[in-house]
């Protein structure tokens, strides 16, 4: 169901309708902002089966109410399309995408109102994209991506309702990009065999729980400087080059 609302654009002599798609999107993507200048999906947005094509149709979308999902795609490298959404109302999961590189069309998301999820991206080699994220409510999962070597695009945020978990990341080196971020629920590090070191949770105050386990090159913990107060537990386990806290 599509109901037309009022909606301004920069030609002040004619007027178009901002659209409200009220239930879900799963296919059909090209109908969602043919002749709109602006859309919303009040249900969830599923482009896992979109091609390059159909995805770059969407640039008048600005608010997706429900998920954002990306699953098992075998056809998108990145996400040209999506530049113009601001926030999304349920969680974004990006999981499974054998072909996804770059997540840079993402530089307008601003929040997320469930989980975060990058998982399983095999190509995916950065974040560069999610600089203007500045909330997520729910949890925050980078989680088996292969070829992730850093977490800088996330310098923008704030904070996490849930817990972070950074885990079997293989090339991540560094967390150097979580440089705003304040609070979050648990912070977990987990089975990054390249890790070494935690510099880049400078501002974080305080968590739940803190877990490092199984990061056999993290070597330093002085990142977490600014973390006052850990008001659960503290699990250390398989630090095998840890020297310095």
């Amino acid at each position: 169901v599509v109901v037309a609302d009022d909606c301004d654009d920069a030609d002040s002599t004619r007027w178009e309708a901002a659209r409200i798609v009220e239930g879900g999107v799963a296919g059909d993507y090209t109908e969602v902002c043919e002749g709109a200048c602006a859309a919303r999906i009040e249900g969830d947005l599923n482009l896992s089966a979109a091609t390059p094509t159909e995805l770059a149709s969407l640039t008048c979308l600005t608010v997706v109410g429900g998920d954002l999902i990306v699953k098992k795609s075998q056809a998108l490298t990145n996400l040209i399309g999506l530049e113009g959404l601001v926030s999304v109302g349920g969680a974004v999961e990006l999981v499974e995408n054998t072909t996804l590189t770059d997540l840079s069309a993402l530089d307008g998301l601003q929040s997320v109102g469930g989980d975060l999820i990058i998982e399983k991206n095999t190509a995916l080699v950065g974040l560069s994209g999610l600089n203007n994220l500045r909330s997520v409510r729910g949890e925050l999962l980078i989680a088996e991506n292969d070829a992730l070597a850093g977490v800088s695009g996330l310098g923008g945020l704030v904070s996490v309702g849930g817990a972070i978990s950074l885990v079997e990341n293989p090339r991540l080196s560094g967390v150097s990009g979580f440089d705003a971020l304040v609070s979050a629920l648990d912070l977990v590090i987990e089975g990054n065999e390249a890790l070494a070191s935690l510099s880049g949770f400078d501002a974080l105050v305080s968590v739940e729980r803190l877990d490092l386990l199984n990061n056999p090159a993290l070597a330093e913990v002085s990142g977490l400087g600014a973390l006052a107060s850990v008001d659960a537990d503290v699990v250390v386990s398989g630090q095998a080059a840890l020297t310095v806290w």
